[in-house]
This record gives structure tokens, sequence and C-alpha cells, in this order.
């Protein structure tokens, strides 16, 4: 956990995974992100490992299978990772 701030497309990122998150506690699948922030799969999934390295997101195992899913504080700050907006590119 490095407490760096997110960059400005890890952060579009992290908006996708609010916005999911408060409309029924949903996952979203690395392709709904990517259309979502307009970027290529491996791209979003770059993003979305540098987000749990820096704490905001962690991955979680289930049935075989890993999610990554919002941290519940930001490491930088100390606040909660909540409030969401429309995912816009």
């Amino acid at each position: 956990m490095s407490g760096t701030p997110p960059t400005p497309a890890e952060a579009k990122v992290l908006t996708v995974y609010r916005y999911f998150s408060e409309r029924g506690g949903q996952v979203p699948t690395i392709s709904r992100v990517a259309n979502a922030v307009k970027r290529s799969r491996p791209t979003v999934f770059e993003h979305i490992r540098n987000l749990a390295g820096k704490g905001m997101l962690k991955r979680i195992s289930h049935g075989g299978q890993s999610r990554y899913v919002l941290a519940e504080v930001c490491p930088a700050c100390g606040h909660p990772l909540s409030g969401s907006q429309e995912p816009t590119a």
C-alpha cells in the first residue's frame, strides 16, 4: 500500500467501481469497466492492479475466481471510499 493518489485514468476506473458498488453491490467485469472508460481490457486490468497496489481496490477469491472490489478506506487520506458519479469517459 503506497498512499499514492490514483492517476486520472485510474480514477476513472475507480469511479466505475463506485458506481456499480452503489447500484446493488455489484462487481463490474473488466469488459464493463473497459467499455465505460473506453480503454482496452488489458489496460483496464493494469489500472485495476495498480489500484490494488495502492490499496484502493482489494482482491478477493471466491469459488476459484478472483475479483477486485472497493477497499473500504482510502490509504492516502483515510477517508471512506464512497460517493458516486455516473461513469464517464
